[in-house]
């Protein structure tokens, strides 16, 4: 098996879940019973070609954080169904997540159309 040399190993995934920072569901071959009760879904990348995971998420109508990057800005329409973050700037992305967490549930009901479909 393949393994991303830039992963986070087990043993910090550990830590931080023994921690309460994440709450850490494992591997799976069908995420559709995640979206259901997802919020939110957060995507930050580097590079993608346009992700299914993102293109799952916007026919589900859920707020999508994804980075600012080809393939998953063609996703987002920042303010309007997620927001976009900065490549490789951790701080951004946490902004952006307490951006999301600090909406009204209203307007993040709002946050349901895909760009692609507007």
């Amino acid at each position: 098996m393949w393994k991303n040399p830039a992963a986070i190993s087990s043993e910090q995934m550990k830590q931080w879940t023994d921690q309460g920072f994440v709450k850490y569901l494992g591997t799976s071959d069908d995420v559709r019973e995640y979206f259901v009760v997802a919020d939110c879904i957060v995507l930050p990348s580097y590079r993608e070609c346009t992700p299914r995971s993102l293109l799952e998420t916007a026919a589900k109508a859920k707020p999508i954080i994804t980075t600012n990057v080809v393939g998953c800005k063609e996703v987002v329409e920042h303010g309007f169904n997620g927001f976009l973050c900065e490549v490789k700037n951790a701080q951004d992305l946490a902004l952006k997540m307490k951006e999301m967490l600090f909406l009204l549930e209203d307007q993040r009901r709002l946050m349901v159309t895909c760009p692609l479909e507007a």
